[in-house]
């Protein structure tokens, strides 16, 4: 009994982080700005570039380590609204894993 009792723990446990993160990701849905928060690079590169915001979409994809889907996005962003500094690129934390590359 006391080993049942120890999985049923176990699986409850489960049940209680899976509820959590589904809860997380109904949040960060729609809400590119919460996704970021969450660490939920991937989405919230998706969703910025849905709503054409270039610059933010590529500081997501950037945090999330890829490169040429951040660079893809600062291109299109440059083309669509060159009003980003190439100052504020420079000084933009999300964009420190770019700076060593040859792009």
């Amino acid at each position: 009994m006391p080993r049942f009792s120890m999985v049923l723990t176990v699986v409850l446990a489960g049940c209680a982080h899976t509820s959590e993160v589904t809860a997380k990701l109904e949040a960060t849905a729609d809400d590119p700005n919460a996704a970021y928060e969450a660490n939920d690079f991937a989405t919230c590169a998706v969703l910025y570039a849905k709503r054409g915001d270039r610059y933010n979409s590529a500081c997501c994809y950037a945090r999330n380590g890829q490169p040429a889907q951040a660079f893809e996005q600062l291109e299109l962003g440059a083309a669509n609204d060159p009003v980003v500094s190439v100052e504020a690129l420079e000084q933009d934390q999300d964009f420190a894993t770019l700076r060593a590359d040859p792009r």
